[in-house]
Formats: structure tokens, C-alpha cells, sequence
């Protein structure tokens, strides 16, 4: 209607017809100029308060009325405007009141930019049915995500809260439009994740710490690691321990452990199990390389002290086989040199003690059975008996026999104990079995 020129003429006629001062053509004129804003105005405010409502569908079709409708004879961008300028009011003064209480107490700014978020986070959508991404939407809304950003890090800084700052800083993302103001919301937010994360693993730092400083045994630190400190991280992260680079972390200590192990107490079994689990934790690929090797150097060590007889359980320094050795000979003048060593092999506890047993029970049989046979014979033979002799003879031959049966395992071990890598290596330096030549 308002783009036709013979509804216009009509009125314009009606108006002559009627001959009133207070009605003139030009008021026509007037009217018709101003129908077509008139009309945006009415789709406009139709459009926000549907939106309001929720019925988005109903307010997109005014604001596409508004759009094909009247085209030339409107301004629907400054109808737009016109209709939003209370809500753009609205948010600017949030905004100033929000900047203005947080410098005045900055323990309140966190709550005060959340709150402002919030408020405009539900103004957003309404400000992008009528100007899509053009610059009057964008700019206000990044200088709200700016100036949130900027009242989380006042509010952070008084008072440590990163996780309020993360919350503030995740909700002023998605209304922050240029560049630069995202660029820094992320900067803020990876600052803020950190520092949490930090707080989250120093507890643990501190125990590891703690653990290391004590006067505990390399063993008892490797314990207290595996057993409390190593579930405490996984229970408070994840598996993978990659927060704070904590696995990096836990994995370091278990390697100084290992050296202390190693070097200092000789504990070679607790060296191994705390490198292995060290390389179980590290992050890092250069430092998970690093632990391979070292790994590799105490496998090869632990496997040179573990007992030649079971080849299950560490040897134990105090009860490893000895076997004499001689070699380096130097023959000069009918005279000959040589050096004698005794070469110590690795046995276990229990492998000593079981072959101590064995010894002791050969050596027990041995003699029940020669002194009553050996008895016997021999006061048959102070009786006159010849037959007394062979009574002797025969007590000492079975009682040797049984011996040498019962002994059996302990010569199988001595044998393996022969097979060891430290017999082999003195052998291929030509070295000898005894105490020396002849």
C-alpha cells in the first residue's frame, strides 16, 4: 500500500474534498515519507518482543518483512538501531557499573563480570537477528568480552581464583568477534589453566620433595612413590599424568631413586623396579629415550646379579658362591707365576640356605650310617672277628655313597654357578678352575 501511487492520489483527493485547514496535502506527503519507517518500526518491535518470548521463528519473519518490504523508501538499519538502542544502553551501562564496582573492590569483580556475561549472553541473539555479523553487533559485544577479560584479571590477581577467571574468560569467548580480543581471552585462559593446574599437582610436588629429602632407604622411597604418591596423581589427573608435564615430574624422582639405589645401597632389584616405572611415567620422548638406556644398563646389571640358581631373586653379597681361580701365568727359569683370584658368584638367601641344608642333612646321613656300621666292625674285629672288616669297609663306602647322592644338588648348583657370565669372562681371559698349576 505504501508504494502505491493511486492509494496516495486518492487520499490527496479525499483531503481537497474535506477542505479542512488542519488537513493538507503536504501532511500526506508527510505521512506517505514516513509509512514505510512507520511500519519497520511496528515489524521491529513485533520481532524483539517474539524474540523475547522465544519464538524466533515468528521474529525472523517480521525482520524479513521489514527487509523486502518498502525497499528504497526505509532505513531498516536505522530502524534496527532504533528499536535495540534501549538494550545497547542497557549493556553499556552494565558494563560502566560492572568496571566501576570491580576498581572500587576487586573481590567483587569476579561475580560482577560473570553477572554481566550472563545478561548480555541473552541480549546476543536478539542483536543477531537484525545485524547478522555486521559491525554494530560485533563491536559491542567484543568490547564487553574485552572488558570482562580485563575485570578476570584484576579479580584473579587479588584474589588467586583461577577457576572463577576460567569461567568468566570461557563465557567471554564466544561474544568476542575481533582477533586481537580473542587472542587475548585465550592468552588469559592458558594462563589461568596453568595456574590451576599447578595448584592441583603442588601437593604432590611437595610430597615427592619430602620423599626424596628424607632419611629413608632408596627401597622405602621407591615404595612410598609406587604405593601413595603415584595413585594420589593418577586418582587427582588421569593415567597419562600429562598435566603439568606431572608424569616428567614423578618419573625424575624414581630416576634419582634408582641411582641412589644403585650407587649408594647397592640395591640393584630396587634400581631396576624404580627405572621401570620411571619410563612407565615420562612425558617427554627425549627423556623416555633417555630411561631406555638407562633401563638397558641396570637390566644388564641386575642380570649379572641375579642368583645363578634360581635366576629369579637378587643375590645376596653375603652368601654368593666362591670359586678359585688362577691365570696370567709367566713361566721363567723353571719357575712359574701366575695370580690366583677368588671369583664371587651370585646366590640367593634362600638358594644358600637350601644348599646349606642339603649339605648339613648328606653330611648327618653320612655318618648315621658309618657309625653303627662302623662301630659294629670295629668290635668284631677287636673280638677276633676278621669278618669285622668288611663291616667297616662297608659302612664307610655306603656312608660315602649316600653322601655323594644326597650332595648332588649342590654340585648341579656349583656347575650352574660355573656357567655365570663373571667364570665365563675370566675364562675367555684364559683363566683356570683351582688355586693354581699342579
Amino acid at each position: 500500500m505504501a508504494t502505491e501511487d493511486q492509494v496516495w492520489d486518492w487520499l490527496k483527493q479525499r483531503v481537497r474534498t474535506l477542505d479542512d485547514p488542519r488537513l493538507t496535502t503536504g501532511a500526506v506527503r508527510r505521512l506517505a515519507h514516513d509509512l514505510p519507517e512507520a511500519l519497520d518500526k511496528i515489524n521491529a518491535e513485533a520481532a524483539l518482543k517474539f524474540a523475547e518470548q522465544g519464538s524466533i521463528e515468528l521474529a525472523k519473519a517480521h525482520i524479513r518483512i521489514m527487509n523486502e518490504s518498502h525497499q528504497g523508501l526505509d532505513d531498516v538499519e536505522k530502524t534496527s538501531e532504533m528499536v535495540l538502542e534501549p538494550l545497547r544502553r542497557r549493556i553499556e551501562i552494565r558494563m560502566r557499573e560492572s568496571e566501576r564496582e570491580g576498581r572500587k573492590d576487586p573481590t567483587k569483580a569476579g561475580k560482577l563480570a560473570l553477572h554481566l556475561l550472563e545478561e548480555t549472553a541473552k541480549l546476543e541473539p536478539l542483536f543477531a537477528l537484525f545485524h547478522g555479523d555486521s559491525h554494530q553487533r560485533t563491536e559491542l559485544f567484543d568490547e564487553v568480552a574485552l572488558m570482562a577479560t580485563k575485570v578476570s584479571i584484576t579479580y584473579q590477581k587479588e584474589t588467586g581464583d583461577d577457576a572463577l577467571s576460567i569461567t568468566i574468560l570461557n563465557k567471554a569467548l564466544p561474544l568476542a568477534y575481533s582477533s586481537s580480543t580473542r587472542n587475548r581471552i585465550l592468552e588469559n585462559l592458558k594462563i589461568s589453566e596453568g595456574n590451576l593446574a599447578l595448584q592441583r599437582v603442588k601437593p604432590i610436588i611437595e610430597k615427592l620433595q619430602a620423599t626424596v629429602d628424607s632419611d629413608l632407604t632408596p627401597k622405602a622411597k621407591f615404595e612410598q612413590i609406587k604405593d601413595e604418591i603415584l595413585p594420589l596423581a593418577r586418582d587427582r589427573f588421569d593415567e597419562s599424568l600429562g598435566d603439568h608435564k606431572l608424569g616428567d615430574l614423578i618419573a625424575i624422582t624414581l630416576k634419582q631413586v634408582s641411582i641412589a639405589a644403585f650407587n649408594d645401597s647397592d640395591d640393584i632389584e630396587t634400581a631396576h623396579l624404580a627405572i621401570r616405572l620411571a619410563l612407565s611415567c615420562a612425558q617427554s620422548a627425549t627423556f623416555q629415550s633417555q630411561l631406555r638406556k638407562d633401563e638397558a644398563e641396570v637390566s644388564e646389571a641386575r642380570a649379572l646379579n641375579l642368583c645363578a640358581n634360581c635366576g629369579k631373586s637378587m643375590g645376596n653379597p653375603n652368601t654368593p658362591h666362591r670359586i678359585h681361580m688362577y691365570g696370567d701365568l709367566v713361566r721363567k727359569f723353571q719357575q712359574t707365576q701366575y695370580r690366583h683370584g677368588e671369583i664371587q658368584v651370585p646366590r640367593c638367601t634362600a638358594c644358600a640356605e637350601k644348599q646349606k641344608q642339603v649339605k648339613a642333612s648328606a653330611q648327618k646321613t653320612m655318618w648315621t650310617i658309618i657309625g653303627p656300621l662302623g662301630g659294629l666292625g670295629l668290635l668284631l674285629l677287636f673280638g677276633g672277628a676278621p669278618i669285622g672288616f668288611f663291616f667297616l669297609l662297608g659302612g664307610v663306602l655306603a656312608g660315602v655313597i649316600v653322601h655323594q647322592v644326597m650332595i648332588q644338588p649342590v654340585r648341579e648348583a656349583d656347575a650352574q654357578a660355573r656357567k655365570h657370565e663373571n667364570i665365563k669372562k675370566m675364562l675367555r681371559k684364559g683363566w683356570l678352575f683351582g688355586f693354581g698349576p699342579g
